[in-house]
């Protein structure tokens, strides 16, 4: 029988963060992806939502990211969500960030961990929800 994964905590995700390189990779990933269009159309931080990026890491972290995603840091937009699609539907971690850029990279996604932890708990809920679904069937 199957178990159900424990709830992803606070603690958990910067564990994570500080265990795992490619889910430092992939959190630049979901960052970006929680950039709203306009967003991510003008490349800055507009408005003051607390998603995604702040004005301070944007340009950082979008750079990771899209070096992640394999796409030129000048790709279109629908180039970087085609890509973001793929990447985040998978459970992949795109290309490795090393270096000083993993390094940042980690310093910003430990900054946004509670963005990181809502995705987090999302996840869960949909595995939650479909176990549930499975097992009343049978």
């Amino acid at each position: 029988m199957n178990t159900l994964p424990a709830s992803p905590t606070l603690d958990s995700i910067i564990l994570l963060l500080n265990s795992n390189d490619g889910a430092v990779g992939r959190a630049m990933v979901v960052l970006l992806s929680r950039e709203t269009s306009d967003e991510r159309a003008q490349g800055a931080t507009i408005e003051r939502n607390s998603i995604g990026f702040s004005a301070f890491t944007r340009s950082t972290g979008t750079y990771i990211a899209k070096w992640v995603l394999g796409v030129s840091s000048n790709a279109s937009q629908r180039e970087v969500e085609v890509a973001m699609t793929r990447l985040l539907a998978s459970n992949g971690t795109g290309r490795a960030v090393t270096g000083r850029f993993l390094d940042k990279a980690r310093k910003i996604a430990l900054t946004h961990r509670g963005q990181l932890l809502e995705v987090a708990l999302a996840k869960h809920a949909a595995i939650v929800a479909a176990y549930f679904d499975v097992a009343d069937v049978g």
